[in-house]
């Protein structure tokens, strides 16, 4: 019998590109989905279904605050747009994750996984809700790490200067200096793409190009361009960025369009 799956997750897109990758499993059969919180309890309590792909960050009634309000507990996978400290609490806490956006082959890692392991996959006497305190207190230890790396010095003669991660819409290369773009101004910064992209890790940054790395939310628009190339064009600044031909895929999922 197929894994009966509710999926839940406060974002269209992202919902319905699980939904479209799930097709491909004929082992999975999608018998609900919530867009928020309460209407997850409600669903997975009324559909009891097997397994709960299960966002964690949601307004008003989080992921943790649905398992601990539900009185059926599925097997759960989180579906998580946190970056790679706070993951370590679900790889410690042997937690199946999924990150935001979702790729095929993880996905099909994540369910090969749990075949593995059958559908009754937690050990007899586990504790579901001592584990999911462990991991919502571990993922608030690993944020504040997380927080102290959102920002980005930058040395301007005798000033420092500090930027937000959020507040950069994309690092360039541009005559070997790389330049973080802030709205209308550029600064360079001591760190080449190759880099940055490192250090980045699994935040909102893509690599576009080999001369380019672009925050995902601080795209405008997609132009297609020769070649099989898109265009970028951004909500602040003038610059368009190249989107190299062999990127574009990758770039469309990871906008789940």
């Amino acid at each position: 019998m197929p894994w009966r799956a509710v999926l839940v997750d406060d974002e269209e897109l992202a919902s319905r590109r699980l939904a479209r990758l799930l097709r491909d499993h004929p082992g999975v059969e999608i018998v609900g989905t919530a867009a928020g919180g309460r209407e997850a309890v409600e669903v997975v309590d009324r559909e009891r279904p097997d397994l709960l792909f299960l966002d964690i960050q949601m307004p008003g009634m989080d992921g943790f605050a649905v398992l601990r309000a539900v009185t059926h507990m599925p097997t759960v996978i989180f579906v998580t747009a946190y970056d790679e400290y706070a993951l370590r609490a679900f790889e410690e806490n042997s937690v199946d994750y999924l990150l935001k956006p979702v790729s095929k082959d993880r996905l099909d890692a994540a369910l090969q996984k749990l075949d593995r392991l059958g559908r009754r996959s937690r050990a007899e006497g586990d504790d579901p809700m001592g584990r999911l305190d462990r991991i919502a207190s571990r993922i608030e230890e690993f944020a504040g790490a997380s927080r102290a790396s959102q920002r980005l010095t930058v040395k301007l003669g005798d000033r420092t200067l500090v930027l937000d991660l959020s507040g950069i819409a994309a690092f360039v290369a541009d005559n070997k200096v790389t330049l973080a773009l802030v709205g209308e101004r550029e600064y360079p910064v001591d760190y080449t793409l190759d880099e940055l992209e490192t250090r980045l890790g699994a935040r909102r940054f893509f690599r576009t190009h080999r001369s380019s790395l672009v925050n995902l939310d601080a795209i405008r628009e997609l132009h297609a361009w020769f070649g099989g190339r898109v265009k970028l064009s951004l909500k602040s600044g003038k610059r368009e960025i190249t989107v190299s031909r062999n990127r574009v895929r990758a770039l469309q999922d990871s906008l789940s369009i």
